[in-house]
């Protein structure tokens, strides 16, 4: 957990400062793998700690997941910020092989948490993120398709579940979902379910837009 002194001030996405520290992973332009000095020690701290994973010798990281809760719509399941395209959209082959590895785990985790209870995949994830200062961007200016590294979702209140709330179990059943799909990343014989591909729950179909706006700028990301 990267925020603890923001969440014991009470806060649960930025610092005692108000800061984003996802999106403070300043590194720098001409040695990527270093940070700059005016990253948080927050965000310091875990870089130290990913670097020396990747250096000691051992197994590489090969999946990074940025973990978050979302406050969304009811209407909207938990889902995952995968990157780029295929190479049919345009994208280099490094690239489409990133999201080829991004869908293949999350069709690995939907496999066993339900497709329904995933969202839809979009026909394409875009390339914003690569010019921005996400821990994702860090793993791919450095990295690129070596580690799968992406936002996943969960969602709390009634998010996904909708008229009942969340429960403690919907959160173990998802977290064991998501140990079997990393499981099931690297079993090359394992065959995942079928992906929907759409876009997330059409505005004119949410339940309670006033009280969960889908374009809050604190639930939007690139």
């Amino acid at each position: 957990m990267q925020n603890v002194d923001g969440v014991i001030a009470g806060n649960y996405r930025s610092t005692p400062k108000s800061e984003n520290l996802e999106m403070m992973w300043y590194y720098d332009s001409n040695n990527p793998l270093n940070l700059t000095a005016d990253a948080p020690p927050e965000v310091t701290t875990i870089h130290q700690y990913a670097k020396n994973l990747m250096n000691d010798g051992g197994q590489p990281i090969s999946i990074a997941l940025n973990l978050h809760a979302s406050n969304s719509e009811p209407d909207i399941r938990p889902f995952f910020y995968p990157h780029f395209g295929t190479e049919s959209h345009g994208y280099s082959s490094v690239e489409a092989s990133l999201w080829e590895k991004q869908l293949h785990f999350i069709s690995s985790v939907a496999t066993h948490y339900g497709v329904d209870m995933i969202e839809p995949i979009t026909e394409e994830g875009g390339s914003s993120f690569a010019s921005k200062t996400y821990p994702e961007s860090w793993w791919w200016v450095n990295y690129h398709d070596q580690v799968m590294a992406m936002t996943l979702e969960m969602t709390y209140g009634r998010a996904g579940y909708s008229p009942r709330w969340i429960e403690p179990d919907d959160l173990r059943n998802f977290g064991a979902s998501l140990i079997l799909g990393i499981r099931d990343y690297y079993d090359k014989s394992f065959t995942p379910a079928i992906l929907k591909v759409g876009t997330k729950c059409q505005k004119n179909y949410l339940k309670y837009p006033e009280l969960y706006p889908p374009d809050a700028a604190d639930e939007l990301k690139e």
